[in-house]
């Protein structure tokens, strides 16, 4: 079942979800002038960590209200009402303005408090099955706890250039000039692990044929990019289409011989 959802947006909230995107630049000011406001040294590491904390609790209500986010309707949620149950209580939502949360995303980081934001175009591009399996996917990453990970990639990160431009500031520089590209890569080669990961348990809720189904439709349709090429392969936190079903593949086989663990 569903959870009880504590937060709702209202109609006033989603009649402006452009008033959102012209306020990222002044709170992400603030944020800077309240982290700048703090003391130096480790009083201003610890208020980057903590505003980063701040940023990924409150982040759904805020795509919440950019992208306009609504209840799902009874036909919506009748559809992948299966994929929410589970060992982690989510908040459906779904979105008609794609352009903060693409096809589907998990936000949220405190309990009773994780939502996933859902394209209303899914329900119409995809079949029951397939937006089950979508919808299990971004339940995934809350129960195995991908989104705290991720948040948590970057805050760390933050973190550190805070630490370097408060201890050592004439390594700042050079350090973040070495260690960009690095980072970048790593972080997105974890990114794309926790991808195949949720694949794997929405192979699980549903079955990997499902998985692979859906993603095969949203390739079709061009919601989804089938494969990335050069750098930008590297540095993408998607793993290919094809690397993805060959992965749902081999689950397949392994169920079919009894190897696979559907627990």
């Amino acid at each position: 079942m569903l959870a009880p959802a504590p937060f709702s947006v209202s109609t006033g909230l989603r009649s402006h979800p452009r008033l959102a995107r012209f306020a990222v630049v002044p709170i992400s000011l603030a944020g800077g002038v309240v982290v700048v406001s703090v003391p130096d040294g480790w009083p201003r590491v610890v208020a980057t960590l903590v505003l980063g904390g701040v940023v990924a609790a409150v982040a759904p209500y805020w795509l919440a209200y950019a992208a306009g986010a609504r209840r799902p309707a009874d036909s919506e949620r009748a559809a992948v009402a299966d994929a929410v149950e589970g060992s982690v209580a989510v908040q459906l939502r779904v979105v008609d303005d794609t352009t903060w949360v693409g096809n589907a995303t998990a936000a949220g980081i405190l309990p009773g408090q994780r939502y996933v934001f859902v394209a209303a175009d899914l329900f119409d591009v995809l079949d029951a099955d397939s937006c089950a399996a979508v919808v299990a996917h971004e339940v995934a990453h809350h129960a195995r706890r991908h989104v705290l990970l991720r948040h948590s990639l970057a805050v760390v990160a933050a973190g550190y250039v805070v630490a370097l431009a408060e201890f050592v500031p004439f390594r700042l520089l050079p350090t973040v000039a070495v260690g960009a590209v690095p980072y970048l890569l790593v972080s997105a080669w974890v990114v794309r692990r926790t991808e195949l990961a949720a694949d794997r348990a929405a192979a699980r809720a549903t079955s990997p044929t499902v998985v692979a189904d859906a993603l095969t439709a949203l390739v079709d349709a061009g919601l989804i990019l089938g494969e990335t090429s050069g750098l930008g392969r590297l540095l993408t936190e998607h793993p290919s289409v094809d690397t993805r079903l060959v992965r749902l593949q081999t689950a397949e086989a392994g169920y079919s011989d009894g190897r696979g663990d559907r627990t």
